[in-house]
């Protein structure tokens, strides 16, 4: 469940919601994946002094998937290629709250078959939905790969809260073309990018990966496309950078960074340090958003979090030899 009270400018808004989903995969015939999945949602808002209003949401969807696989026989690598298509249908009942946290959605391979494709908590997905994909994939005998995602989505209904410029609330999407390759060393890259049936691009996006032994640096770079008329999608051509560093097996750091080019200014920066011993780990850290709208103010914030480790099941990080006992 989620439960939260958020300031929007003179607004004072409470939110609390619960939510569950059901998965279930199998295979089909000659090697055909299918995937299933349920998710319910029900939601209550209240804003400043007026009456409360609920909303429920369900949402269902398959997913079928035909991976063929061939081995090269000189070289050893191995191609893959995977037609992937999904059909969902998603229905509200209730008052539909503002739209002020989903207003810049990201079309990309995480989202072009999920149920609910818009970030936030206030806009969800309704109505009936189709993604249509191909997936190309090349793996070498030293383990570097390249792949290659082309797709598109299908709506049997816009989504008219969403901005033209996404390439998404539109009955056809846009085209997305998305690539990784595995360079070796723990170095990957990633890029994707959207575009029109002219070729015209609405949006690309590359990011750059390196985990080598204590170092995990992560480097991209956003462009979307600018709209015309008072109100509409600004260009936005940002890079970051998000750093950490293992210290040992206690003490850790992270550093991240975000800077607007299209503005020439910063958008957010923070830094993080971090201790852990057996039975405790510790997090430190500030961020300062510079960025500054008609609701919201720039803003500095500063966390504290600690675990007890003895009581908790789901740590995954690297430990001191020793045991904390409960």
């Amino acid at each position: 469940g989620r439960d939260g009270a958020t300031p929007r400018g003179d607004r004072d808004e409470l939110r609390a919601g619960l939510s569950a989903d059901w998965h279930r995969g199998r295979v089909l015939g000659p090697g055909i994946l299918l995937d299933t999945e349920v998710q319910l949602r029900f939601d209550g808002y209240a804003v400043s002094d007026r009456e409360l209003s609920t909303r429920a949401w369900e949402a269902a969807g398959v997913t079928l998937r035909w991976p063929l696989m061939r081995h090269e026989s000189g070289s050893g690598a191995t191609q893959l290629i995977e037609p992937v298509v999904s059909l969902s249908y998603a229905a509200r009942q209730g008052k539909q709250p503002a739209n002020r946290d989903a207003r810049l959605p990201e079309f990309g391979p995480a989202s072009l078959h999920a149920l609910d494709r818009l970030p936030g908590e206030d806009l969800l997905e309704t109505g009936l939905s189709a993604g249509l994909g191909l997936r190309w994939s090349r793996t070498d005998s030293q383990g570097r790969g390249l792949s290659i995602l082309a797709g598109q989505l299908l709506r049997d209904e816009a989504l008219d809260d969403l901005s033209e410029g996404t390439g998404l609330g539109r009955t056809r999407s846009d085209w997305l073309v998305s690539a990784r390759a595995d360079l070796g060393e723990a170095l990957d890259l990633g890029v994707h990018a959207t575009f029109d049936s002219r070729f015209e691009v609405s949006g690309a996006e590359a990011r750059l990966e390196l985990d080598r032994g204590p170092v995990d640096l992560s480097a991209a770079y956003l462009w979307l496309q600018p709209e015309t008329g008072s109100g509409q999608l600004e260009q936005i051509s940002e890079v970051s950078l998000d750093a950490d560093f293992r210290l040992g097996p206690r003490w850790s750091l992270a550093a991240e960074a975000r800077y607007d080019i299209a503005a020439d200014a910063p958008v957010r920066a923070g830094i993080g340090a971090g201790w852990r011993n057996e039975c405790v780990t510790v997090d430190l850290s500030v961020s300062r958003r510079y960025t500054e709208t008609d609701e919201v103010d720039p803003s500095t914030s500063f966390g504290l979090s600690v675990n007890l480790n003895g009581f908790s099941a789901a740590g995954q990080s690297v430990t001191a030899a020793r045991a904390c006992e409960d």
